[in-house]
């Protein structure tokens, strides 16, 4: 599984209320996700990008700029968009086509849902808290997965931006190669 394939089930992780969440809403959602560095990670990152320093020196202003600016905003949220159907919101699993080797299950008490997922290959084992407000209209969530030795924190926030999908695609059409 590429990393492509490995986002893209992450980001589908963390459109998962709306498949159990009756009073969620069919429509184009905003979904802003912030993955959150391990120590390791953090100290891995920061040496990385002080080696860059050199090889940056040396790259026209223009590259530079970019470059630069793409570093800067990795430790922002991603904002993404997603059209949830009406099948989606309905149907008692994860939107979209989850890979093969993944397994899925979630339990719902009130307006918190906990979610368990685990896939073979890549072999990746995770679980999420999903606290929904306002009507339906907005969730805020936390996954925490692990693949061998690395864990990642992801956090997200989704809020109905309306009825009307503007030709956004549905999680099954996002997860298509």
């Amino acid at each position: 599984m590429n990393v492509r394939r490995i986002f893209a089930l992450a980001c589908t992780m963390a459109l998962v209320p709306f498949a159990q969440a009756q009073q969620m809403k069919p429509g184009l959602w905003e979904v802003a996700t912030k993955v959150e560095l391990s120590p390791e990670q953090q100290k891995l990152m920061e040496k990385t990008q002080a080696s860059m320093k050199s090889v940056l020196e040396k790259m026209p202003p223009a590259e530079r700029k970019r470059v630069e600016e793409g570093m800067a905003s990795s430790n922002q949220a991603q904002v993404s968009q997603a059209c949830l159907t009406e099948a989606d919101v309905k149907a008692d699993r994860p939107p979209g086509k989850m890979p093969e080797s993944c397994k899925f299950s979630a339990t719902r008490s009130g307006h918190t849902m906990n979610t368990k997922f685990s896939c073979d290959a890549p072999k990746v084992n995770g679980t999420g808290v999903f606290e929904f407000e306002s009507g339906g209209t907005v969730y805020t969530s936390r996954i925490v997965s692990e693949m061998g030795t690395v864990k990642t924190t992801m956090t997200a926030r989704g809020r109905w931006l309306g009825a009307d999908c503007k030709g956004i695609k549905s999680p099954a059409e996002m997860m298509k190669k």
